[in-house]
């Protein structure tokens, strides 16, 4: 589950168990009639076309109010922003909030990406909630051989937050005050102090969804920040998600505890398509 994460709160709902949607709805509403601050339920979008992101949009925009533009070629490869802005106009006037996957704002095979962050809230307005910068900074530095020139743990923290927050996308967004998000499953503290304002702690495979709430939503206010959850495999092979009543209990785990944001993610490694069915 690197680079693309797609999904949303209610999708899964709707596309698999639509009965249960009518619920989370409605309690959705309660919640945010009663709670000062919004919730965020949605789907995001990990294929290649504008065509694939509007019928996924049209499907659920009656149910969700988020919107995640999850995809490696239309963000970073592509040299065209009109696939991204065609994408970002159907999501508002759908009255769908936003968030947009880049994983470097230097890295990339044009350089039409920094423009389009300067603009964006002139453009969207509120619709536009921010940037999902990379995937996964904590896993993968968990994953990858251990830390050279560090003598201890302190040392090895400071250089994994020294990493990220000087990198020149990270400075980027903090200087502009654009929100950042990404998702993990370990070290959201550390992910937080690096610059990120939001972190989906991240529900699949066998882990606890208790432990990953209660790290990514205690290290979230100790720092005063936000915190989701996003909804992934459960299996390495088809049908890779869980059964409808598995992710709708997730959803409503997160939910419970206060999440702001509950996503599901949505891609097939293999054939890069989306593994939601009807």
């Amino acid at each position: 589950m690197r680079i693309t994460k797609v999904s949303g709160f209610i999708l899964i709902s709707i596309l698999v168990i639509s009965i249960s949607v009518t619920s989370i709805y409605v309690f959705y509403q309660q919640r945010n009639k009663d709670s000062k601050e919004k919730f965020f339920f949605g789907v995001s979008y990990g294929q290649n076309t504008v065509e694939d992101a509007k019928t996924i949009i049209d499907k659920v925009k009656n149910f969700t109010n988020l919107f995640i533009i999850n995809s490696f070629p239309i963000t970073v490869n592509n040299t065209n922003p009109e696939v991204l802005n065609e994408i970002c106009d159907y999501a508002a006037k759908s009255d769908l909030y936003f968030i947009v996957y880049f994983f470097s704002f230097y890295l990339t095979v044009s350089d039409w990406q920094q423009e389009w962050v300067d603009t964006a809230k002139q453009n969207w307005g509120e619709k536009f909630l921010g940037v999902y910068l990379r995937d996964e900074p904590g896993g993968w530095q968990m994953e990858k051989p251990e830390p050279t020139n560090v003598t201890t743990y302190g040392e090895a923290a400071e250089n994994f937050i020294k990493t990220i927050s000087t990198s020149d996308s990270m400075e980027f967004l903090n200087n502009k005050s654009i929100p950042v998000f990404t998702s993990d499953f370990v070290l959201y503290y550390y992910d937080y102090l690096s610059g990120y304002d939001t972190v989906f702690a991240e529900f699949g495979w066998n882990n606890s969804r208790i432990r990953q709430v209660g790290l990514c939503r205690g290290a979230s206010k100790m720092l005063n920040k936000n915190w989701g959850a996003i909804i992934t495999w459960t299996y390495m092979q088809p049908p890779y998600l869980g059964s409808g009543s598995e992710i709708y209990e997730d959803m409503t785990t997160a939910y419970d505890a206060g999440a702001k944001y509950v996503v599901v993610f949505d891609y097939e490694k293999e054939n890069q398509k989306g593994i939601l069915t009807e």
